[in-house]
């Protein structure tokens, strides 16, 4: 009895070696096979070439957390909200002017908006993960995606069109024939507008881009360059410090280093006041426009 008894205990412990084998290898299998789905330690979602529009599309990747960091076991951190996808996208290198966050919020929305063509290269590196090739398939996948969105907010004018009871002569108006065939089109997040040539940046669009986001820093290496090159003239003329003596017994230093509006002023208060005014330009940009606008406003961008 007593051997059929440790018999049997070897087996059972051999048994559980196996088991515990067994696991160890499901678990490296599984691991194995999420390895795919993670490209630069992002959740890495493949395109499916669906018959989907971009606002369906979109909405499924957002939910699934597609191009999200992943955690220790291979999931994606969560899903995609409008402020994370904004600050993501504005943090790409290369992505100098960034997005608005009204614009992201118009994706998240069930509206007929689409989205334009530089925010949609943006979104692929997003969903690629940063892989050229992913980045190069999904920007396929996403561009055929918003144009089966415009066919189908064509067919559907086209449906109240034909439904309406009396309709103008669109054809003897070539003005009015031309604003249609722009709205038609939907390219663009909203129709563009009519102009005879490129559209110039203002002086007010100018300002906002300098002193917003990482431009307002490249002022800033501008402006304290200026000041070096200032300090060096005095330098090279010897003004930095002077020493005069207006009446006997009294001696007075003025000179370049002594002047506060020459050293205190460039230095430390209008680097200040230009970080202070970027800050409060992008969080216009970004989210504080968004508030002063309806829930109906379209993004002009």
């Amino acid at each position: 009895m007593p051997a059929s008894c440790s018999s049997c205990a070897y087996e059972f412990g051999g048994r559980t070696i196996k088991h515990e084998k067994g696991r160890k290898s499901t678990r490296r299998y599984a691991k194995e096979a999420r390895s795919p789905l993670i490209r630069n330690g992002r959740f890495y979602v493949a395109p499916q070439q669906t018959d989907e529009n971009f606002k369906q599309l979109f909405a499924r990747l957002a939910a699934a957390g597609a191009g999200r960091p992943t955690d220790n076991q291979g999931f994606a951190d969560g899903s995609w909200t409008p402020e994370t996808l904004a600050d993501a996208i504005s943090a790409i290198d290369g992505n100098r002017e960034g997005v608005e966050l009204r614009s992201v919020q118009i994706w998240f929305q069930d509206n007929e908006n689409g989205i334009s063509d530089p925010n949609l290269r943006w979104l692929a590196r997003i969903f690629g993960c940063g892989d050229p090739e992913a980045t190069s398939a999904w920007q396929t996948e996403l561009k055929a995606a918003k144009e089966r969105l415009a066919f189908q907010r064509r067919e559907k004018r086209k449906s109240k069109t034909n439904g309406s009871a009396v309709l103008p002569d669109v054809t003897s108006t070539p003005a009015l024939s031309e604003n249609l065939a722009d709205v038609s089109t939907g390219d663009l997040e909203v129709a563009p507008r009519t102009s005879s040539g490129p559209k110039r940046k203002t002086l007010a669009v100018r300002c906002e881009r300098l002193l917003s986001g990482a431009t307002s820093m490249n002022l800033q290496i501008a402006y304290w360059m200026v000041f070096c090159v200032l300090a060096l003239m005095n330098y090279v003329l010897g003004t930095l410090s002077v020493t005069y003596s207006p009446q006997e017994g009294l001696d007075k230093q003025v000179g370049f280093i002594w002047a506060p509006t020459l050293t205190v002023l460039p230095l430390v208060a209008l680097p200040a006041l230009i970080f202070f005014i970027s800050n409060l330009n992008t969080y216009w940009r970004r989210a504080g426009r968004s508030k002063c606008i309806s829930d109906r406003a379209m993004s002009i961008d």
